[in-house]
């Protein structure tokens, strides 16, 4: 097992990125990737894409380089103030 890179792992409804040999629940990052948030919103991978690419620089987005990760609690913020996505 190469602990250099991120594995998710999925355990019930939890899941956990282990990082060199750190393991941080879901609910605890600071930014998620598409994938993981996906999971954590219920909402489709598809859908959040389509979400990000409807407005111009959204605030819930931080680019490292050409990567797209999502402000979990900033996203958060706008899904409960939210009726319909």
């Amino acid at each position: 097992l190469n602990m250099s890179k991120h594995f998710n792992v999925i355990f019930g409804k939890q899941e956990e990125v282990i990082v060199m040999n750190k393991t941080v629940n879901i609910e605890n990052k600071f930014l998620l990737t598409f994938t993981e948030a996906s999971r954590y919103f219920g909402i489709g991978e598809n859908k959040l894409r389509n979400m990000a690419s409807l407005e111009q620089n959204p605030d819930w987005l931080l680019y490292n380089g050409s990567r797209q990760l999502i402000k979990r609690v900033r996203l958060e913020e706008i899904l409960l103030k939210s009726e319909t996505i």
